[in-house]
Formats: C-alpha cells, structure tokens, sequence
C-alpha cells in the first residue's frame, strides 16, 4: 500500500445508555482522528435511539463528534438490528474499509498503525 495514501475508514458502533463512558469514548474517537489524520480519515457511525436509555447519549454525540459522524437512529430490540441499520447506513457511503468497535471500546494508535501496514485492498472489515 501506498505509504501517502489517505484511508478511510467507518467506525461502526452502538450505544444503549452510560453517557459518562460514551462521552469518553467519543473524545477518544476526536483524539485519534486528530492524531492519526496523516495516514486514516475516520468517520464514526452510531446506531442508537433517542426513545431508549440513549437519548443523553444523542444530545453528547451531536455535541462533541458534529461532522465526523452519523447518529443512525434505531430501535435496540433485537440489537442485531441496531448494528445491522448502523453498518448499512455506513455502506452508503465510500470507505476503504468498516471497523466495529463497542463503545466502550478504546484502540490505541499502534493498533491503527499496524493496521496499516496490512491494508491491501483484499479485506472490508477490520
């Protein structure tokens, strides 16, 4: 892979509730953007629901993540659900590749830079 080349990459997540944990996963997503702009350009999908337990977390999510994401509202019963519309949002879009992460998931920057030295073009979901 080219080493100049800008990857973009879909995160894909859910949240039910814990607003105090989604907003430290929020502002960790805005700290690897930031800091792995040079080689990825992250974009965050949220499945939730307004009329459940996430409708703290939809009023964090507009606050802190504005363009660099899309809130995908959607029922949590069954959760499948949930994540099937979020990533289906997400395929509307053009990625490189689709990465699911829990919300309360937080990668590290050397997991992303390993990433990189095996993106090739022969897989969509990390």
């Amino acid at each position: 892979m080219d080493d100049r080349r800008i990857v973009k990459i879909a995160i894909i997540t859910c949240v039910y509730g814990r607003p105090l944990i989604f907003r430290l996963f929020l502002k960790w997503f805005l700290f690897l953007r930031y800091n792995l702009a040079d080689r990825f350009d992250l974009r965050l999908y949220c499945g939730g629901s307004v009329n459940d337990q996430d409708g703290e977390c939809y009023k964090i999510f507009n606050a802190i993540i504005g363009n660099f994401g899309t809130w995908v509202e959607s029922s949590n019963e069954p959760l499948g659900k949930k994540w099937n519309n979020t990533l289906v949002s997400a395929k509307e879009r053009e990625f490189d590749y689709f990465m699911i992460l829990g919300s309360d998931d937080f990668p590290s920057i050397s997991l992303f830079n390993t990433y990189f030295q095996y993106l090739d073009g022969k897989y969509n979901f990390i």
